[in-house]
């Protein structure tokens, strides 16, 4: 049987919660079955102990989920960002997904001394049994010494909450009030930003009450790491300095914590600019504590960043839901003429008034879109659920937030992702199960073979009385012709 094509272009997803505090961003990536070493490490910035920001919000507990993206059994191995290995290597099967909670990562020595918190790399490699097969099919499964192996793909994402840890289902409760997550960093993400030294976090802020801390990790395993942080006003506001910036040097697998309220005064928003002599891994945690919300904003790569960006979820005033637009222009010499198209579930183009579908930003400069939902009756209309294509004349980055005020029991929902890119222009391919037994000699039945992906390692459906975590998809098409989307749940 011929494999099915599945359109030229790879879908966007979020997954987005609905009845719970926050949402997990996407491990997204195009994840191929024995692909090369793009995807078979990940990065975290920073992992929670028990860590109480300032302004005495928290204490925070992470848990970490990492998912097998193969058709194959593989190993995963816990590294401390100085390299030092966590334990021994742990076995995960065929697309099995795995999560680590704050107190067994204690356990297995990620925090050192009594620490608060850490950063943390996981890679893949293939199980024995897995490169036999590969050798069979005359592939590469080499370990990680070896010189021109293949290495699994996997992905992760982080959840933290407060004030209580959450156990190993990785689910939130009554005792949990704010709670937030990130995507990991993949390897290919890493080069992009210039080999890990050049990267922006798009929006940072002590506005509103909003508090900020920035979290930059030395991965590069070199010691005496020069780290510049550059801190940059949004354009047409007032408060503090247009720029901050500030230099720290980093030990081998050293954090550097900044707490944007020691820097700049109230009602300061703008981005952080991150430049090292090394590969970092960084991330900001924007917390707001008379709300109980938590938003853990993701760096995104300065270098090779397109002038297109998608977000495949926007809350145009829905059930109380309000989204902020984080537009950052990367280029320091040119302004950036900025458009933002909204689409509405059926693909049809969205009627906006200009204050919320165009702005200039100036060279270097940021800025932010917010659509308040005001309305006095929440409206549930479905056409408000819109997608967002945002094209600039320059290069550009955007982090996308939602947020809920919303008091009682649903207090403190609010979720940020990164707007991403142009997906690879180049075939992709789903096999059914006989033809995946076919194609692999019987080494793999009962399976779909999926060549490219989009991973989502957590994925929850509540509790036995409907309650608790819960997960939905948010699928979309930014092409011109209907693509064909498959969707596969699998057990943990």
């Amino acid at each position: 049987m011929s494999p099915q094509r599945a359109g030229v272009r790879l879908l966007l997803a979020l997954a987005l919660a609905l009845g719970t505090l926050a949402s997990l961003p996407l491990g997204a990536g195009a994840a191929t079955p024995y692909v090369e070493a793009a995807q078979g490490r990940v990065y975290l910035p920073w992992v929670y102990n028990g860590e109480v920001l300032p302004g005495d919000f928290g204490p925070f507990y992470s848990t970490v989920t990492v998912q097998n993206l193969e058709p194959l059994p593989i190993e995963i191995r816990l590294t401390r960002p100085d390299g030092r290995r966590l334990g021994s290597g742990i076995a995960l099967g065929p697309r099995a997904a795995r999560t680590f909670t704050a107190g067994e990562l204690q356990a297995l020595g990620l925090f050192e001394g009594g620490a608060t918190g850490s950063g943390l790399v996981i890679e893949g490699r293939f199980a024995d049994e897995s490169q036999d097969i590969l050798g069979q099919l005359g592939l590469c499964g080499t370990d990680f010494d070896g010189s021109d192996c293949l290495y699994p793909a996997i992905a992760a994402v982080e959840k933290h909450a407060r004030p209580a840890a959450i156990g190993l289902d990785a689910r939130t409760g009554p005792a949990q009030e704010s709670v937030s997550g990130q995507t990991a960093v993949r390897e290919e993400t890493l080069a992009q930003a210039t080999d890990g030294t050049r990267w922006v976090i798009p929006v940072i802020q002590t506005n509103n009450e909003w508090r900020t801390v920035i979290k930059v990790t030395n991965v590069s395993r070199r010691s005496d790491l020069s780290v510049t942080l550059t801190l940059r006003r949004n354009q047409g506001l007032a408060a503090g300095q247009a720029v901050y910036t500030l230099s720290q040097t980093l030990g081998n697998g050293q954090t550097w914590t900044l707490d944007l309220s020691s820097v700049a005064p109230p009602e300061w928003v703008g981005s952080a600019w991150i430049d090292a002599g090394d590969e970092v891994v960084a991330v900001a945690e924007r917390y707001k504590p008379s709300w109980k919300m938590a938003l853990t904003t993701e760096a995104a790569p300065r270098d090779g960043a397109p002038t297109t960006l998608y977000g495949s979820l926007i809350f145009r005033e829905y059930n109380g839901w309000n989204t902020g637009v984080n537009l950052v222009n990367l280029d320091p010499v040119n302004a950036n003429a900025v458009t933002l198209a909204y689409y509405a579930a059926d693909g049809s183009v969205q009627s906006v008034p200009p204050e919320v579908s165009q702005i200039t930003l100036d060279p270097g400069a940021s800025a932010f879109i917010y659509r308040p939902d005001i309305s006095a009756v929440p409206s549930l209309d479905r056409s408000r659920v819109n997608a967002v294509v945002i094209t600039g004349s320059r290069p550009l980055a955007v982090a996308i937030d939602e947020v809920k005020y919303r008091s009682g029991p649903g207090q403190g929902q609010a979720m940020s992702y990164l707007a991403q890119g142009r997906p690879q222009q180049v075939g992709k391919e789903v096999y059914d199960r006989p033809t995946t037994e076919a194609r692999t000699f019987g080494h793999v039945s009962g399976r779909y073979w999926y060549t490219q992906t989009l991973a989502l390692p957590l994925f929850q459906v509540g509790d036995a009385s409907g309650l608790g975590d819960v997960s939905g998809i948010e699928l979309f098409n930014p092409g011109g012709q209907a693509q064909r989307a498959y969707v596969q749940f699998l057990r943990a």
